[in-house]
């Protein structure tokens, strides 16, 4: 709407991309951090974000899918990530 009204480009700046839990995450048991997010939400997630017609995203949660792939070797977030940021790298190069 902003962009029709407006012109101007829109970015969403929070993309969920990490858990939302009560405690800090090295509290939280895995399997409570994985009943909102896990790789399969995270996907969800990038397509809903794909179809709102935004221009940009920051995913807000790079920190989580670092400790969980260090911490926790949980890497699949972080890796399907590393994905999806070089393909989006070879598409538009900067």
């Amino acid at each position: 709407m902003i962009k029709k009204i407006f012109g101007k480009k829109v970015i969403n700046v929070e993309l969920q991309a990490e858990p939302w839990v009560a405690d800090i995450y090295a509290q939280t048991p895995l399997e409570e951090q994985e009943k909102s997010m896990n790789l399969r939400q995270f996907k969800k997630n990038i397509e809903y974000a794909k179809k709102s017609g935004f221009d940009e995203f920051y995913f807000w949660g790079a920190e989580w899918w670092f400790w969980m792939k260090e911490k926790q070797h949980k890497p699949e977030i972080w890796n399907y990530s590393k994905e999806l940021f070089n393909y989006l790298e070879l598409r538009n190069p900067q």
